[in-house]
């Protein structure tokens, strides 16, 4: 597992009720840039966030999220949710080479684009619409 070092995008954009810490706002336990004043102690929806980049062994660094602008989180085996900070169409070749190496792996990916309000999801390479909705409503139980 890697470092998140100074990233901590993974406490803006999911919404977090066990921290009252709306998408799209800093949870009121993250110092930007630093981590989670409760890391040890954090709710059960923290524990369970599985951030592809911190449990590669060697991923680059500019694969990070706070770097690249994608955070992907593993769902199960063979899904990877991305979520873009941004706008989709800006995603950089880098990201483009990551969704394909998923792929290459047995990984479907599904992204979404960020918005405070809502979430626009996009499907890519890969996945199947009920593969992917079969996967999510798993993952919430």
């Amino acid at each position: 597992m890697q470092d998140c070092g100074k990233c901590t995008i993974c406490c803006i954009l999911p919404k977090i009720i066990e921290m009252d810490s709306p998408c799209g706002e800093y949870c009121k336990e993250c110092i930007p840039c630093v981590g989670c004043n409760i890391y040890k102690d954090r709710p059960e929806p923290c524990r369970e966030f599985q951030c592809s980049w911190s449990q590669m062994n060697f991923a680059h660094i500019d694969l990070r999220p706070n770097n690249c602008g994608v955070m992907f989180e593993k769902v199960n085996e063979t899904l990877m949710l991305g979520s873009v900070i941004g706008k989709l169409k800006d995603i950089s070749e880098l990201i483009k080479n990551q969704i394909r190496f998923f792929n290459d792996e047995g990984i479907s990916v599904m992204m979404q684009q960020f918005n405070p309000h809502k979430f626009i999801c996009y499907m890519v390479e890969g996945a199947s619409k009920e593969k992917i909705q079969k996967a999510l409503e798993e993952k919430s139980k």
